[in-house]
């Protein structure tokens, strides 16, 4: 059901208590679920009291409605991810035909009106090879039509220390032209393992069965491998 956890980090200068849930709904335990559950957003809320959240479909989403909610212009950045599913090799590769890929057009179009000083923009590496490079080519042409400086490229969440491998491809943008360099790896020789992840954490004794149609091939998925083997 979950073990919480608590953390002194370093936020904006000062220590701040972050807690952290990790929730699991199991047949015959849902009131449970949901106390936790209450109880976890109660305490984030608490947390993220000075966080303005604006909840809207993004293809209806315009500049005036942002710049409503945060009371300024001056934006220094405009991050996010749009769906990858289209670009993803595991799914159809319809890239931007999928009206889920149609949302890069939005997301850029935001950018245009808003005009933060930088943007972070995250996908599948995928991407790359969709619809053979085109669909990336078409991206980064749109993104030189905002003027900005862009950057890109893939990075691997392994080499960060995560214990993962998980390519990603973030694509930098600045209004003005700046010099910027990825960070470099961290942990590109010596990766962090599970079970050095899970060292410090608490047994809560509870071990969540998993019976869903493949859930007999978990036990042969190597360590540090996904479904993908």
């Amino acid at each position: 059901l979950g073990e919480r956890l608590e953390a002194k980090k370093d936020l904006l200068g000062g220590q701040k208590e972050v807690k952290y849930y990790l929730l699991e709904k199991t047949h015959g335990q849902e009131a449970k679920f949901q106390q936790l559950l209450a109880q976890a957003k109660a305490e984030q809320a608490q947390i993220d009291a000075d966080i303005v959240y604006l909840e809207k479909d993004i293809m209806n989403l315009s500049k005036d409605d942002i710049l409503n909610v945060i009371k300024t212009n001056d934006i220094d950045l405009f991050a996010g991810g749009p769906p990858c599913q289209p670009f993803s090799k595991s799914g159809l590769r319809k890239g931007l035909n999928d009206n889920r890929g149609k949302l890069f057009e939005q997301y850029i179009k935001l950018i245009k009106e808003i005009r933060p000083k930088s943007f972070v923009l995250e996908n599948v590496r995928g991407i790359l090879s969709s619809n053979n490079g085109g669909d990336f080519k078409e991206i980064l042409r749109m993104l030189d039509e905002t003027g900005y400086t862009i950057y890109w490229k893939v990075l691997d969440a392994a080499h960060f220390g995560v214990p993962q491998y998980r390519q990603r491809l973030f694509i930098v943008g600045f209004k003005d032209r700046l010099m910027f360099s990825f960070p470099q790896p961290t942990h590109k020789d010596s990766f962090v393992s599970i079970q050095d992840s899970f060292l410090n954490l608490q047994d809560s004794g509870y071990y969540p069965s998993y019976n869903g149609k493949y859930s007999a091939l978990l036990s042969e998925i190597p360590p540090g491998l996904n479904y993908s083997y």
